[in-house]
């Protein structure tokens, strides 16, 4: 009886790490970068386009399929981070007879993958602590849902490139 359950456990165990195997050649690699300045001048935008590089490249990490990597990867998929700051959401607040615009923290995006692209925007839900890496979340959850709709044309993107 041992002997089965053990033998059974080591067959579970080798196909989880098949499975990982698996997910990992299926995985989506994703170059996360910013344009620099021009003439290479560092200002405060700059770093909080890089501090969202960083916060993107650990959202993608997260999910099962995709992952975020600071170096170009030759795999022709690219997420350029745009810049983040505080939108306007269209809401007012009032603070007794005080009335102002509403702002929530914003991250902009280009989702490149090869000729294509398009511009993401993701905001936070209001939240004062962590809405940097909410955003960032909110990002990558955009992209994965990108590429579950697209997973077809991208496999036969592949199979084309990979042919030339």
């Amino acid at each position: 009886m041992r002997r089965a359950i053990v033998a059974l456990g080591d067959v579970v165990l080798r196909s989880r790490r098949a499975d990982r195997r698996t997910t990992r050649a299926r995985q989506w690699r994703f170059h996360v970068f910013t344009e620099p300045n021009p003439g290479g001048f560092v200002d405060p935008d700059l770093k909080q386009r890089e501090d969202s590089i960083k916060d993107m490249v650990k959202s993608l990490s997260k999910k099962e399929d995709l992952a975020g990597c600071r170096a170009a990867n030759g795999g022709g998929c690219r997420v350029e981070i745009l810049g983040r700051g505080r939108e306007e959401t269209g809401a007012e607040l009032t603070f007794g007879a005080e009335t102002s615009k509403e702002k929530k923290a914003a991250l902009r995006a280009r989702l490149v993958v090869g000729e294509y692209s398009t511009e993401l925007v993701a905001q936070s839900d209001g939240r004062i602590l962590g809405q940097w890496g909410e955003v960032a979340g909110k990002l990558a959850k955009q992209i994965e849902k990108w590429v579950d709709t697209n997973y077809a044309k991208i496999i036969e993107r592949r199979g084309k490139k990979s042919q030339e």
